[in-house]
C-alpha cells in the first residue's frame, strides 16, 4: 500500500530540524539499551557457564549438590528472563520512536512511504505485523533517495546492514522463545545441559543481534541528517 506525504507544502525548515532532533534523540536512547543487551547478554552467558558446571557436577557428583545453590540458580534464571523481558519491551519502544520520528520526517519532506507515521511505531507491536513492518519501515527509509538518484553503492551498503541487523534480531528472539520452552521441559540433567548450552548460543546471538543494531541505527540516522526536501 501506498501512503501520499503528510502534506503537500515543503517542511518548514524549524519542522524539520525538530524531527531530527527526535531522531537523534531515539538513536541516543537505542545506542544505551542496546548496549545494555550486550553487557546484559555477557553477564546471562556467565550466569550460563556457572549453570552448566552445576549439572555437570550433578551428573558426576551428585553429593556434592546442595539444595541452596539448585535455588540461587533456579532465582538468577527468573531475575535473567525478567531483566531480559524488560529489555526487549525498552528497545521495541525506542525503535518505534526511532522510526516514527525518521519515517514521519520523511513524509514531511515529500518522500514516499508505503505506510502511515501510525505504523512506523505501531508496527513493533502487532503480533505477527512485527515480524516485517518495521523492516519494510526501515526498507522506505534506506531507500528514500532511490526514485531521485538510483541505487547506490551507499545504498546497497545500508540495505545489507540492516538485513543483517533484521535477521539477527528475529533470531535472537525466535531462539530466546525456543530455549525457554527447553528450560520450561528439563526433566533430565541431560535436557538441564542442553538447556543450558542453547542459553549461552542465544547469549551470543543477542550480542551480534545488539552490535548489528547499533551500525544500523548510527547509518540509517546519518542518512536522515543528508535529507532534504524534495518538494
Amino acid at each position: 500500500m501506498t501512503i501520499e506525504p503528510d502534506s503537500n507544502s515543503v517542511v518548514p525548515l524549524e519542522s524539520g530540524r525538530d524531527r531530527l532532533r527526535v531522531v537523534r534523540g531515539a538513536a541516543i536512547a537505542l545506542y544505551a539499551l542496546l548496549s545494555a543487551n550486550i553487557a546484559f547478554a555477557a553477564i546471562a552467558f556467565g550466569h550460563e557457564l556457572d549453570r552448566h558446571s552445576l549439572f555437570e557436577r550433578a551428573k558426576s557428583k551428585p553429593w556434592t549438590i546442595t539444595l541452596d545453590e539448585v535455588r540461587a540458580v533456579n532465582d538468577r534464571v527468573d531475575a535473567l528472563n525478567a531483566i531480559f523481558l524488560g529489555l526487549v519491551v525498552a528497545t521495541a519502544i525506542a525503535f518505534a520512536v526511532w522510526t516514527w520520528a525518521a519515517y514521519s520526517r520523511l513524509g514531511a519532506l515529500g518522500y514516499e512511504r508505503r505506510y502511515s507515521s501510525a505504523w512506523a511505531a505501531g508496527g513493533w507491536f502487532v503480533p505477527f505485523a512485527n515480524l516485517f513492518i518495521p523492516k519494510r519501515i526501515v526498507n522506505d527509509l534506506v531507500d528514500a533517495e532511490v526514485p531521485r538518484r538510483g541505487v547506490t553503492a551507499a545504498t546497497v551498503t545500508l540495505r545489507r546492514w540492516t538485513m543483517a541487523w533484521w535477521v539477527a534480531w528475529i533470531a535472537s528472539l525466535a531462539f530466546g522463545w525456543v530455549v525457554n520452552n527447553m528450560d520450561d521441559n528439563v526433566k533430565t540433567i541431560d535436557d538441564g545441559l542442553s538447556a543450558s548450552s542453547a542459553f549461552m548460543v542465544r547469549s551470543v546471538v543477542l550480542a551480534v543481534a545488539a552490535v548489528l543494531a547499533i551500525l544500523a541505527v548510527c547509518f540509517v540516522t546519518r542518512q536522515q541528517r543528508a535529507l532534504s526536501s524534495v518538494r
